[in-house]
């Protein structure tokens, strides 16, 4: 199940690609082949829509884009200082991936993609 904010970064993707520049490819593509990329991101746009039930558009895509970003930035920074408290008291798995859910009020996905990504 694809939840809405995957929804909506699938949206803003799709309203960046649409802009000229990206269309285009910076003008290299021929005109049948924008033609049929507009298509098919246009498509994959309507797609998003039915599947979060309503249509958005561009700029409230733009908000939702920069909200979410700073919404990111404290959630990585809440995630850092839980993880940390845990190793400091070197806590089992389990309460420290639950401790990070609570602490940075997120799901148990966003947790464990953090922790991948610091692992790398």
């Amino acid at each position: 199940m694809i939840n809405e904010n995957e929804i909506m970064r699938k949206i803003s993707d799709c309203y960046c690609m649409l802009s000229p520049e990206n269309l285009t490819c910076d003008g290299e593509l021929s005109r049948s082949d924008v033609t049929r990329r507009e298509k098919a991101i246009t498509k994959e746009l309507k797609s998003c829509f039915k599947i979060l039930g309503k249509t958005v558009s561009e700029d409230e895509s733009w908000d939702w884009e920069q909200n979410n970003n700073k919404e990111d930035i404290l959630t990585q920074s809440l995630l850092s200082d839980a993880l940390k408290l845990c190793k400091d008291k070197n806590e089992s798995v389990e309460y420290t991936i639950q401790f990070m859910q609570d602490y940075a009020n997120t799901d148990f996905d966003t947790v464990i993609e953090y922790i991948i990504k610091m692992s790398k």
